[in-house]
C-alpha cells in the first residue's frame, strides 16, 4: 500500500475543488476512498488528498491511512514543486515524509521521520542527488500538458519520491489504437489520454508496479488501475460523478 496515494493522486485537479474516487476490486467491489482537495489560480496550486481503505485492501495494507499535502509554483503551464508532504500510519507505525526544493541552490531535501509503537526509530534530513522539480503531484499535471499531444513512446523523467530507484520514473504513451482498446477495457471513453507508468513499486503488492491511467479531455483522470495485485488481477480507482 505503500505510496499508493501518490499514485492514485495522478488523478488529479484541474477544474475543480475537490474530486472523489472510489476504490474497487473484481468481486470484492468497493475497497476505499480517495478525496482530493485543491486550491489553484494563475500562478500557485495546493493540494491535499487523503485515502482511506475497507475490506481487502485494508487487510493487504494493514489499515493503512494516507494523507499528503503538496503546494507549488506555475509557469507556462508547467507545475513547479516547492514543498511536498505525506503522513502515513498502518499497523503499529506512522511515518512523515517531507521534500523541500531549492531553487535558488538547485537542491531537493528530503525529511523524514519513522515510528513503531510510538518511538522515534529513524530521523534525517539529507539532499537527493539529483535536483528536479517534479514530485508526485507536479509530475501529473506536466505528463498531461506536455505528453498527451506527442507521439506515441516511451518517456524517462526525475521525480522527488524515486530516489530509491535512481530518480527516474519511465512513462509509456499508448498508439491510438492500443489506446482505445484499454480505455474499453476502463470503462472509460475511448478518447481519453492513456497511459502507463512503471513506478518500481509493489503497490497493494503489484508484482511489476504497473499503474494505468486513462485522463478525459479537462484533464482528469475517470479511472487509474493498479495491475498485478494478488488476488484480485487490479484496484481501480474511479472518478465518482
Amino acid at each position: 500500500m505503500k505510496r499508493f496515494i501518490v499514485f492514485l493522486f495522478f488523478i488529479v485537479f484541474l477544474k475543480a475543488h475537490s474530486l472523489h474516487y472510489i476504490l474497487k476490486a473484481p468481486l470484492f467491489g468497493k475497497e476505499g476512498d480517495l478525496y482530493i482537495n485543491y486550491n489553484i489560480n494563475s500562478n500557485h496550486y495546493n493540494v491535499s488528498m487523503r485515502l482511506t481503505t475497507i475490506g481487502l485492501a485494508k487487510k493487504l495494507s494493514k489499515n493503512r491511512i494516507e494523507s499528503y499535502n503538496a503546494n507549488g509554483f506555475i509557469v507556462r503551464n508547467i507545475y513547479k514543486a516547492k514543498h511536498f508532504v505525506q503522513d502515513y500510519s498502518f499497523s503499529n507505525k506512522k511515518g512523515h515524509t517531507e521534500y523541500l526544493f531549492d531553487y535558488n541552490n538547485k537542491r531537493v531535501y528530503k525529511i523524514k521521520k519513522a515510528w513503531k509503537n510510538n518511538k522515534l526509530q529513524k530521523s534525517y534530513k539529507h539532499p537527493l542527488k539529483f535536483f528536479t522539480y517534479n514530485d508526485f503531484v507536479s509530475i501529473y499535471h506536466n505528463i498531461v500538458a506536455t505528453l498527451s499531444k506527442k507521439r506515441a513512446g516511451t518517456y524517462k523523467v526525475l521525480v522527488a519520491g524515486m530516489e530509491n530507484f535512481g530518480g527516474t520514473l519511465l512513462i509509456e504513451v499508448l498508439p491510438k489504437s492500443q489506446a482505445q482498446k484499454v480505455a474499453k477495457e476502463l470503462g472509460a471513453n475511448k478518447n481519453d489520454f492513456i497511459f502507463y507508468l512503471y513506478t518500481h513499486k509493489k503497490i497493494l503488492g503489484s508484482k511489476s508496479g504497473k499503474v494505468i491511467f486513462a485522463v478525459n479531455r479537462d484533464g482528469i483522470a475517470d479511472v487509474v488501475r493498479v495491475v498485478d495485485i494478488p488476488f484480485v488481477s487490479h484496484i481501480d480507482a474511479i472518478l465518482e460523478r
